[in-house]
């Protein structure tokens, strides 16, 4: 919207491709038309002349030093690795989350880590796509997947986007297990203590690696570096707080305008 406007925009992306956690989800079953949307983004960047500089990731130096009259930063969010969860308010962490066999749906779906048979999928996100689109993901490259979410109903969240019962059904189909109201206690080895919200009750079960599905934490390092700056500098997205992409697209036509 920025470069529609007539300013001149130069788009800097650490990655290789541009998307960022958009490129991840077009990964997950059924979702293959955020890859189309992303296509249209590129196209249209073409079209009107933005610089894209991809495998590059720029300083705060080099920012100020840039000549840029503003500054927009999208930088994102990074995986929570500790495992934490609302329910158990208490633990600060997950105790074990740092095991080798231990990772994040981040991970899972940029190919960085391939998880053994039998998953545990730690789901604290009330089953909104990173989730349960993951664990979709997993079933159908044929691993066992067990999903433990304190929610009480499965991929409640997306009841929000009418796509709960689909995502019910399939989870059904394609054999996904889902604990309801249950929290993950402890990870020791590969064994899962899990609790039941309820009750209490504690069980132990064994699985391969367990994948967190957490609450992001915003990247706000260039932020912070930056709150200084000769020129107007514009926060948004999940470098604000983690969210849903709808609010990181009207933050980012905010910002535009506001040039």
């Amino acid at each position: 919207m920025a470069a529609e406007r007539g300013h001149r925009v130069r788009l800097i992306e650490r990655q290789a491709e541009l998307g960022g956690q958009f490129r991840l989800a077009a990964g997950q079953p059924e979702r293959g038309e955020i890859a189309q949307l992303l296509t249209w983004y590129q196209a249209q960047l073409e079209r009107h002349q933005v610089r894209i500089e991809l495998r590059r990731e720029i300083t705060a130096d080099e920012i100020r030093q840039s000549g840029a009259d503003a500054v927009i930063l999208a930088s994102g969010s990074r995986p929570d690795r500790d495992g934490f969860q609302r329910a158990l308010m208490h633990l600060d962490r997950l105790p074990g989350a740092d095991q080798d066999n231990v990772c994040t749906i981040h991970d899972v779906l940029d190919g960085s880590v391939i998880p053994g048979t039998n998953v545990l999928l730690l789901d604290d996100i009330d089953g909104w796509w990173p989730a349960s689109g993951t664990a979709l993901h997993l079933a159908a490259q044929r691993h066992m997947v067990t999903v433990a979410t304190a929610s009480e109903k499965a991929a409640g969240k997306l009841d929000n986007s009418l796509t709960g019962d689909t995502t019910r059904a399939r989870f059904m189909k394609m054999g996904v297990e889902v604990l309801l109201a249950t929290a993950v206690e402890k990870w020791q080895g590969n064994t899962a203590t899990l609790v039941n919200l309820y009750t209490g009750d504690r069980e132990e079960r064994d699985f391969d690696s367990l994948v967190l599905a957490c609450t992001n934490s915003p990247d706000t390092a260039l932020a912070d570096a930056l709150a200084d700056a000769p020129m107007p500098v514009h926060v948004l997205g999940d470098a604000t707080a983690p969210r849903t992409a709808h609010m990181a697209i009207y933050e980012g036509r905010m910002a535009a305008r506001a040039l």
